[in-house]
């Protein structure tokens, strides 16, 4: 055997060892056949777990998207929560209550005031320890009287002692205010006819009475009475027709409502001055409001708006108009819009919003270059502080939240809000065509919407007529009857029946009972925000 390479020279030796290294070879095979099955299989769970780890990170960021998004939605429902208690809970008055001790946001010099004035208020009257406003007195000097003669029997005139006559000392008198329901009645105008029995040349009479409409038989009063109820006492047609059937007298609501269209296209060539001359004013205030338009056929019914048009100093005339939609055309008509107010939902987080009204409140009795001044001197810091605070609180806010919402509005508008302080004639908010507007919102929850796509506008004529009415204190039944019988003529002068120029000529016809009263108000108002305003200055 060479025992180089160890190779034995027995051939049976030689087969052993053959078949041990073909065993070992085939062993030596199936394990390397084993261990690449197991780098497959190991391959293969590792691809499995990168996949499993891709779709558990995107199942991570799907949860915490949708974390997110179940935050923002939980603060948006308690956001919705608290509005609602305090809709229903709470005040309705879009006003600004600072608590006591309450500073103003942004730490400015209030103007030094020396002392504290004395409130103007109506006289008051000790009663046991506690006062009292005292009983205001009615003016009963503008209503009608009636004397009742109450006299004693003869026999009680007579002295029981002596027997004779008694003689009259002196009178008590008891004034006793009585409610006369108001009633329907038929005044027939007899007009005679005359003829020549001998010439027979025709037939003369008098002329027949003027008449809103014409061959109608509702008189000014009766159609006065129904578009006042309507549209200035907020009675839909179906109450005031149950009204007349308890004065005596069944009126269909179609009558009505033929009369109502009848006194509104009377009305339409003042309505079309008052809207010109409000056009006209340098400074107008708008807003509008949505109602409901029963339009028929498949699509039943639409969203109309009402619109208003405040005009200046100079064209004192309230104009209500009525369009199907909202549409860009109406604002491109509309110019010098004062800037809309939306900061009223920011007051709990922004008390110093109530600084910028307390300039507004010195700034009222000044004339306009001075009320500019007095804002840019003071107005214009709070709202440079006011700006920089909105730009930090909008990036720690959820973005569906109502504060976050109403900070970026008020962030878009913030040029628009701004204005005031370069214009004095301009207001800081649209407070003014918001209450005009109050009196649509609460007639709407009476009539609910109007019947036809021609309500709108028949509508807007007659709200127009009693807004001028209402804004130059007129008493509204007199001012419509003057008013049908005037506009009824062949040429009507329509200037002269402008609100303001009828309440100069009629002053027996302006209301003033609540004038003294809202002065007062307004006075009691100024007074408590110039006390707030000393208080605040001693507290810093």
């Amino acid at each position: 055997m060479d025992r180089k390479h160890d190779i034995p020279d027995d051939l049976a030796e030689c087969q052993r060892l053959l078949l041990a290294a073909c065993k070992q070879t085939v062993q030596l095979e199936r394990r390397a056949d084993d261990a690449e099955q197991r780098v497959a299989e190991s391959q293969q769970r590792i691809a499995q777990s990168e996949q499993l780890a891709a779709e558990l990170d995107r199942v991570l960021d799907a949860t915490s998207d949708s974390f997110q998004k179940l935050r923002e939605e939980h603060a948006s429902t308690l956001d919705e929560l608290a509005w609602y208690k305090r809709w229903v809970h709470g005040r309705r008055r879009e006003r600004i209550v600072e608590g006591e001790g309450q500073q103003h946001l942004f730490d400015l010099t209030l103007p030094e005031e020396t002392e504290v004035p004395a409130p103007l208020q109506e006289p008051r009257q000790q009663i046991d320890g506690h006062t009292r406003r005292r009983r205001r007195e009615l003016d009963l000097s503008r209503l009608p009287h009636h004397r009742h003669e109450l006299d004693l029997s003869p026999k009680e005139k007579t002295c029981s002692c002596c027997g004779r006559a008694k003689d009259c000392i002196g009178e008590d008198v008891t004034t006793i205010l009585e409610h006369v329901p108001s009633k329907l009645e038929v005044h027939e105008h007899v007009r005679p006819k005359y003829a020549c029995r001998y010439c027979k040349n025709g037939v003369s009479s008098p002329p027949p009475p003027e008449r809103p409409i014409a061959r109608g038989i509702a008189g000014p009063g009766l159609i006065a009475q129904i578009v006042v109820s309507k549209f200035g006492d907020h009675l839909p047609l179906y109450r005031q027709e149950d009204i007349f059937v308890r004065h005596g007298l069944h009126i269909a609501r179609s009558t009505m409502c033929d009369w109502v269209s009848a006194a509104a296209e009377l009305f339409e060539p003042l309505f079309e001055l008052q809207r010109r001359l409000v056009l006209q004013s340098a400074v107008m205030w708008t807003d509008d409001t949505p109602v409901k338009v029963l339009t028929g056929g498949e699509e039943g019914s639409r969203l109309g708006r009402f619109w208003t048009y405040i005009g200046d100093s100079e064209h004192l005339y309230s104009v209500y108009d009525f369009r199907p939609r909202r549409s860009a055309k109406l604002h491109a008509e509309v110019s010098g819009l004062s800037p809309r107010r939306r900061l009223c939902g920011l007051r709990r987080d922004l008390p110093g919003i109530g600084q910028l009204y307390d300039i507004e409140d010195r700034a009222r009795e000044l004339p306009a270059d001075s009320r500019c001044e007095l804002r840019c001197a003071e107005a214009n810091p709070v709202l440079d502080r006011l700006e920089a605070y909105l730009a930090q609180l909008a990036t720690t806010l959820l973005p569906k939240i109502a504060l976050a919402k109403a900070v970026t509005y008020a962030r878009n508008q913030w040029n628009a809000l701004r204005r005031s302080t370069t214009d004095g004639r301009l207001t800081i908010d649209n407070n003014v065509s918001e209450r005009t507007l109050r009196h649509q919102a609460i007639g709407r929850k009476n009539w609910l919407f109007l019947g036809s796509k021609n309500a709108g506008p028949r509508a807007a004529v007659l709200y127009t007529i009693l807004a001028g009415a209402k804004r130059h204190r007129i008493e509204p039944w007199a001012y419509v009857r003057e008013l049908l019988m005037q506009l009824h003529a062949e040429d009507p002068q329509l200037e002269e029946m402008l609100p303001d120029r009828w309440a100069a000529a009629h002053p027996e016809a302006v209301l003033t009972h609540r004038l003294e009263e809202s002065r007062a108000k307004a006075a009691n108002k100024r007074d408590r925000r110039r006390r707030r305003r000393v208080v605040a200055r001693h507290q810093r």
